[in-house]
């Protein structure tokens, strides 16, 4: 009789073998990698050929584009974690990220061909990202429909799993789960009573013993983790074996187990939540302020010098209206905006604008409904006070008010406020004198936050004219 044999007839093991493998779970991360070269070789070849020449010449413009295209994108990708075998399996498989790294990579392109001297019709690179963008994301697709289809029936070639576990096993859901994922539990051993250190002891050596004499990939550890200083001085008999040992969480400890965390001298620092940008992402950001506020400033000049013209002419005051706004963290500063009313209010009791208020001045009128009096908000964002794009700030009395109503109105101030954003080009612009209407604008903030990137910056920033042409809700 076998080991594996002689194990199986031991008290408490239980083993489980997997279907036949019709194909390794660890193999599609490379084979995708492979897939995304030869469409993106095949896309560059295309695109060389359409650009004229003889084979030769398109040979070789090939191997010069070719490798710098691949190079870019499937780096970009293997940092950007999409070539995990999670992330293929996941519902939207972050295509989304895959479509803006290819477009990355195909301007890139653009920038070396031309580098190179040859030039190309701007149709041949549309053509290049189209058809390139679409085998890339084709081949994902049947990448998750495949692996899926086959870890759902057992028969993905995955990592077999011997699970070691105290009390109840991982139910059916969970062991599915697991399959699903490539991980398949070949055999399950029971430590017993909690109590009882002989037996759980036994039970360890005999895991060892198990994994010696089969081809068991891996170890699953399912146990109440308040007894885990008890068993891990048990468990320090798998370091024998050349195998990766691995914790199987419960719910509440999975929140803080995929949080990064620090050591600090016998603690560790658990990292519950992060900025919403990272120091790069801020820096990025910032940089597409400074660059947009200085150009526009530039361009602007002679109308913003009219404009304090016409406000002069039009009734008497300052041109520029300042006003105590809320902004990232909660820090107060002065926003800049053309005077558009005959009063400036600043202070406690600040009542907002409608569509016949008598305060507004015949030119402001105007000013207000074009968005034009926002145009001075652009020293704010030279300044670092805000950001051509995010939540906008509102008065400092208003921010209290609303805070007192709206459970997540705070959340907006993890991102300094912008001239723009993505509630006013989605119709959420102007007045808000009911806490329905406050809290759509917050919903479309929060989702801003959540799924920033600078696409999303630029989207918007294209999208505000036609916000401001249609005029909804600006009075």
């Amino acid at each position: 009789m076998s080991p594996i044999a002689s194990f199986e007839t031991a008290r408490g093991f239980v083993a489980s073998p997997s279907g036949r493998s019709l194909v390794s779970y660890r193999s599609v991360p490379p084979l995708a990698i492979i897939a995304d070269t030869l469409a993106i070789t095949a896309g560059c070849a295309i695109w060389c050929a359409q650009s004229g020449g003889d084979g030769g010449s398109v040979a070789m413009l090939t191997l010069g584009i070719a490798p710098i295209a691949c190079a870019l994108f499937v780096c970009s990708a293997k940092l950007a974690g999409l070539y995990q075998p999670s992330t293929i399996l996941s519902e939207n498989m972050r295509l989304h990220v895959v479509t803006s790294l290819w477009l990355c990579t195909v301007t890139l392109l653009g920038v070396s061909t031309f580098a190179l001297g040859k030039e190309v019709a701007p149709e041949t690179g549309v053509t290049l990202a189209l058809e390139g963008l679409i085998w890339l994301l084709a081949h994902r697709v049947c990448w998750r429909l495949f692996v899926r289809r086959d870890s759902a029936k057992g028969t993905t070639a995955g990592r077999k799993a011997l699970l070691i576990h105290q009390g109840a096993s991982p139910d059916a859901n969970a062991a599915s789960e697991l399959q699903r994922h490539g991980i398949h539990i070949e055999y399950r051993l029971n430590l017993g009573a909690p109590d009882d250190e002989a037996l759980i002891r036994q039970r360890i050596e005999l895991a060892v013993a198990i994994a010696q004499n089969s081809d068991v990939d891996e170890i699953l550890i399912a146990a109440d983790v308040r007894d885990w200083q008890r068993l891990k001085l048990h468990l320090t008999l798998l370091r024998q074996l050349p195998l990766p040992v691995s914790l199987i969480a419960p719910d509440w400890l999975a929140d803080f187990v995929k949080q990064p965390a620090q050591i600090v001298g016998s603690s560790a620092l658990v990292e519950l939540q992060h900025p919403p940008l990272t120091i790069v992402q801020r820096a990025a950001k910032r940089l597409m302020d400074i660059a947009i506020s200085m150009v526009a400033l530039a361009l602007l000049w002679p109308l913003m010098t009219l404009i304090a013209v016409m406000i002069q002419l039009d009734s008497r005051g300052p041109v520029l209206f300042r006003q105590t706004r809320i902004g990232f963290n909660g820090k107060a500063f002065k926003i800049y905006k053309f005077r558009t009313m005959n009063v400036l209010e600043d202070g406690p009791g600040i009542r907002q604008a409608t569509s016949e208020d008598k305060r507004t001045t015949t030119f402001g009128r105007w000013l207000r409904r074009t968005s034009i009096d926002e145009l001075p908000q652009l020293l704010n964002v030279l300044m670092g006070d805000m950001s051509v794009v995010g939540p906008r700030p509102h008065a400092a009395s208003h921010d209290s008010e609303f805070g007192r109503a709206i459970a997540n109105y705070a959340f907006r101030r993890q991102m300094k406020p912008g001239i723009t954003g993505w509630a006013q080009v989605s119709g959420f612009r102007g007045a808000t004198p009911e806490v329905d209407l406050m809290t759509n604008r917050i919903q479309m903030d929060m989702l801003y936050i959540e799924r920033w990137s600078i696409w999303l910056d630029i989207r918007i920033i294209l999208q505000t004219p036609s916000a401001v042409l249609r005029g909804l809700n600006a009075y």
